[in-house]
Protein backbone atom coordinates (compact mmCIF):
# COMPACT_ATOMS: atom_id res chain seq x y z
CA UNK A 1 0.00 0.00 0.00
CA UNK A 2 1.62 3.69 -0.64
CA UNK A 3 1.14 6.42 1.04
CA UNK A 4 -0.44 9.03 -1.56
CA UNK A 5 2.38 12.33 -1.33
CA UNK A 6 -0.86 14.27 -1.31
CA UNK A 7 -2.04 13.58 1.93
CA UNK A 8 -3.85 12.51 4.35
CA UNK A 9 -3.54 15.46 6.45
CA UNK A 10 -4.24 13.41 10.09
CA UNK A 11 -1.07 12.04 9.47
CA UNK A 12 1.31 14.67 9.80
CA UNK A 13 0.52 15.84 13.17
CA UNK A 14 1.17 12.27 14.77
CA UNK A 15 4.40 12.12 13.16
CA UNK A 16 5.45 15.52 14.90
CA UNK A 17 4.11 14.40 18.62
CA UNK A 18 5.97 11.23 17.59
CA UNK A 19 9.70 13.07 16.94
CA UNK A 20 9.19 15.89 19.69
CA UNK A 21 10.55 13.41 22.70
CA UNK A 22 13.52 11.79 20.44
CA UNK A 23 14.75 14.91 18.62
CA UNK A 24 16.81 17.27 21.28
CA UNK A 25 17.71 19.07 18.36
CA UNK A 26 16.92 20.52 15.02
CA UNK A 27 13.50 21.62 14.06
CA UNK A 28 11.81 18.24 13.43
CA UNK A 29 8.80 18.43 15.12
CA UNK A 30 7.72 21.87 14.03
CA UNK A 31 8.67 20.76 10.09
CA UNK A 32 5.84 18.45 10.45
CA UNK A 33 3.57 20.72 12.63
CA UNK A 34 3.75 23.09 9.25
CA UNK A 35 3.46 20.36 6.72
CA UNK A 36 -0.11 19.14 8.93
CA UNK A 37 -1.38 22.42 8.20
CA UNK A 38 -0.63 24.97 5.72
CA UNK A 39 -0.95 22.88 2.95
CA UNK A 40 -4.61 21.17 3.96
CA UNK A 41 -6.02 24.95 4.84
CA UNK A 42 -8.68 26.71 3.22
CA UNK A 43 -10.20 29.88 3.09
CA UNK A 44 -11.89 31.53 4.12
CA UNK A 45 -12.39 29.79 7.72
CA UNK A 46 -9.57 28.22 7.39
CA UNK A 47 -10.39 24.42 7.06
CA UNK A 48 -8.36 21.37 6.66
CA UNK A 49 -8.72 19.67 3.40
CA UNK A 50 -8.36 16.08 2.87
CA UNK A 51 -5.58 15.89 0.12
CA UNK A 52 -3.34 19.28 -0.43
CA UNK A 53 -4.19 18.95 -4.24
CA UNK A 54 -7.88 20.27 -5.19
CA UNK A 55 -7.24 18.45 -8.79
CA UNK A 56 -11.07 16.76 -9.43
CA UNK A 57 -9.33 15.10 -12.08
CA UNK A 58 -6.26 13.80 -10.09
CA UNK A 59 -8.21 12.55 -7.59
CA UNK A 60 -10.45 9.90 -9.60
CA UNK A 61 -13.06 12.05 -10.12
CA UNK A 62 -13.59 12.52 -6.67
CA UNK A 63 -13.61 15.76 -4.10
CA UNK A 64 -11.11 15.72 -1.67
CA UNK A 65 -13.27 15.25 1.63
CA UNK A 66 -14.19 18.82 3.03
CA UNK A 67 -13.52 19.94 6.61
CA UNK A 68 -11.84 16.89 7.20
CA UNK A 69 -12.82 16.54 10.83
CA UNK A 70 -10.21 14.00 11.28
CA UNK A 71 -6.91 16.19 10.26
CA UNK A 72 -8.18 18.74 12.67
CA UNK A 73 -8.34 16.25 15.30
CA UNK A 74 -5.17 15.53 14.41
CA UNK A 75 -3.55 18.73 14.15
CA UNK A 76 -5.07 19.15 18.22
CA UNK A 77 -2.50 16.50 19.00
CA UNK A 78 0.37 18.47 18.43
CA UNK A 79 -0.03 19.82 21.82
CA UNK A 80 0.79 16.50 23.19
CA UNK A 81 4.05 16.11 21.21
CA UNK A 82 5.25 19.13 22.31
CA UNK A 83 4.51 19.54 25.76
CA UNK A 84 4.91 15.62 26.13
CA UNK A 85 1.81 14.17 27.95
CA UNK A 86 2.17 11.15 28.61
CA UNK A 87 -0.27 9.19 30.88
CA UNK A 88 1.01 6.09 32.28
CA UNK A 89 0.43 3.63 35.32
CA UNK A 90 2.72 3.28 38.48
CA UNK A 91 2.41 -0.24 40.11
CA UNK A 92 3.90 0.08 43.34
CA UNK A 93 2.66 -2.47 46.76
CA UNK A 94 0.00 -4.40 44.83
CA UNK A 95 -1.78 -0.71 43.98
CA UNK A 96 -2.01 1.09 40.35
CA UNK A 97 -1.80 4.64 40.66
CA UNK A 98 -2.32 7.19 37.24
CA UNK A 99 0.25 9.26 36.51
CA UNK A 100 1.05 12.31 33.82
CA UNK A 101 4.67 12.59 32.51
CA UNK A 102 5.47 15.85 31.22
CA UNK A 103 8.59 15.66 28.74
CA UNK A 104 8.28 19.51 27.40
CA UNK A 105 10.44 20.56 24.28
CA UNK A 106 9.78 23.99 22.79
CA UNK A 107 10.59 24.37 19.17
CA UNK A 108 12.95 27.53 18.26
CA UNK A 109 10.41 28.42 16.04
CA UNK A 110 8.17 29.10 18.95
CA UNK A 111 10.21 32.22 20.56
CA UNK A 112 7.44 33.15 23.29
CA UNK A 113 6.97 29.53 24.42
CA UNK A 114 4.01 27.76 24.58
CA UNK A 115 0.98 27.54 27.54
CA UNK A 116 -0.79 24.92 28.84
CA UNK A 117 -3.69 24.85 31.54
CA UNK A 118 -6.68 23.13 32.35
CA UNK A 119 -5.80 20.01 34.12
CA UNK A 120 -8.65 18.57 35.15
CA UNK A 121 -9.39 15.74 37.29
CA UNK A 122 -8.65 12.09 35.22
CA UNK A 123 -5.66 14.60 33.86
CA UNK A 124 -7.58 15.33 30.57
CA UNK A 125 -6.44 18.68 29.00
CA UNK A 126 -9.43 21.45 28.72
CA UNK A 127 -7.99 24.52 27.46
CA UNK A 128 -4.84 26.14 26.76
CA UNK A 129 -3.27 28.72 28.54
CA UNK A 130 -0.57 28.66 31.29
CA UNK A 131 -0.12 25.41 32.74
CA UNK A 132 -2.49 25.73 36.14
CA UNK A 133 -5.73 23.42 36.93
CA UNK A 134 -7.41 21.57 39.49
CA UNK A 135 -5.64 17.97 40.08
CA UNK A 136 -6.90 15.80 42.78
CA UNK A 137 -5.09 16.11 46.01
CA UNK A 138 -1.53 14.34 46.32
CA UNK A 139 -1.24 13.75 42.20
CA UNK A 140 2.24 12.90 40.96
CA UNK A 141 3.20 14.37 38.32
CA UNK A 142 6.33 12.97 36.63
CA UNK A 143 8.76 16.03 34.85
CA UNK A 144 11.70 15.16 32.21
CA UNK A 145 13.95 18.13 32.29
CA UNK A 146 14.82 17.67 28.82
CA UNK A 147 17.99 14.97 29.85
CA UNK A 148 18.26 12.08 29.10
CA UNK A 149 17.22 9.56 32.55
CA UNK A 150 16.81 13.06 34.45
CA UNK A 151 13.56 12.46 35.44
CA UNK A 152 11.96 14.55 38.93
CA UNK A 153 8.17 13.41 40.08
CA UNK A 154 6.09 16.42 42.61
CA UNK A 155 3.71 15.96 44.68
CA UNK A 156 0.96 18.31 43.73
CA UNK A 157 -1.64 19.11 46.20
CA UNK A 158 -5.19 20.32 45.27
CA UNK A 159 -4.93 24.25 44.33
CA UNK A 160 -0.87 24.43 44.26
CA UNK A 161 0.92 25.55 41.29
CA UNK A 162 4.48 24.48 40.06
CA UNK A 163 6.39 26.07 37.29
CA UNK A 164 8.08 23.65 35.13
CA UNK A 165 11.53 23.82 33.65
CA UNK A 166 10.98 22.87 29.50
CA UNK A 167 14.23 21.90 27.27
CA UNK A 168 14.90 24.67 24.10
CA UNK A 169 15.25 22.20 21.48
CA UNK A 170 18.50 24.32 19.49
CA UNK A 171 19.20 24.22 15.85
CA UNK A 172 20.86 20.93 14.53
CA UNK A 173 23.19 23.13 12.48
CA UNK A 174 24.15 27.06 13.11
CA UNK A 175 24.75 27.11 9.41
CA UNK A 176 21.46 25.68 8.05
CA UNK A 177 19.12 28.72 6.38
CA UNK A 178 15.98 26.40 5.82
CA UNK A 179 16.27 25.28 9.78
CA UNK A 180 14.17 26.29 12.28
CA UNK A 181 12.47 28.74 10.28
CA UNK A 182 15.41 30.77 9.22
CA UNK A 183 14.62 30.60 6.26
CA UNK A 184 10.99 30.54 4.61
CA UNK A 185 9.30 28.35 1.72
CA UNK A 186 5.76 27.86 0.61
CA UNK A 187 4.35 24.98 -0.61
CA UNK A 188 2.76 26.15 -4.09
CA UNK A 189 0.22 23.15 -5.49
CA UNK A 190 -2.10 23.98 -8.00
CA UNK A 191 -5.85 24.33 -7.35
Amino acid sequence: MKQDSFGPAMAWPIFSTLVSPVARAGCAAQSYLSKAAHPFLRCPYAQFLDKNDDEYDDNCGKHPAFPFLNASGGFLLFVHGLVGLRFDYDVHARTVQRFLHVDPAVPATFPSGMYLSGLRAGLQVTNLGPIAGAVAANTTLHVNTGEILSVQSFYIAAGETHTLPVCVVPPQSQYSLCECGRARFANMTAG
